[in-house]
């Protein structure tokens, strides 16, 4: 339960510093950023509901399109892209497993499984069920981590 608490409070410092971040690449000073950012959750958190919740990350899922893009504009060799997709490389360097560190951690957050979770309480399915889909759902996320 400590480890936990631990883990999802280390989580949430990673999110506002991502926010303090990002907003002064807009010139936005991080101490006026951070603060509105934790209202607004705070609000969200207390009033929201869960609908509320599931349409933000949805409209948020909408802003990953941009990596398709990037990934068009940074013009690669698009057959080395494929053939290191199929057949990954390891380097044991630090600034490898450091990126690889961050790549993990980013793709599965905390978050991802208590919104499995939450959804397939609410949703009120078969005992089978409740264990098949999040089981298939942590193999897809660990999966596309890799």
């Amino acid at each position: 339960m400590v480890t936990g608490f631990l883990v999802d409070l280390a989580n949430v410092v990673a999110e506002f510093a991502g926010v303090a971040a990002a907003m002064e690449i807009f010139h936005v000073n991080k101490y006026i950023a951070v603060p509105i950012a934790a209202f607004l959750v705070w609000i969200l958190v207390l009033r929201g509901t869960y609908r509320q919740v599931e349409v933000i990350f949805f409209v948020a899922c909408g802003f990953y399109v941009t990596y398709i893009v990037s990934a068009i504009m940074a013009k690669p060799d698009w057959l080395m892209a494929a053939k290191m997709t199929v057949i990954p490389s390891l380097h044991f360097d630090s600034s490898y497993l450091v990126m690889l560190t961050g790549l993990v951690g980013t793709t599965i957050a905390p978050w991802q499984f208590f919104l499995s979770t939450s959804r397939i309480r609410r949703e009120k399915k078969s005992a089978l069920a409740n264990i098949r889909r999040p089981a298939l759902m942590s193999y897809w996320v660990a999966s596309a981590a890799w």
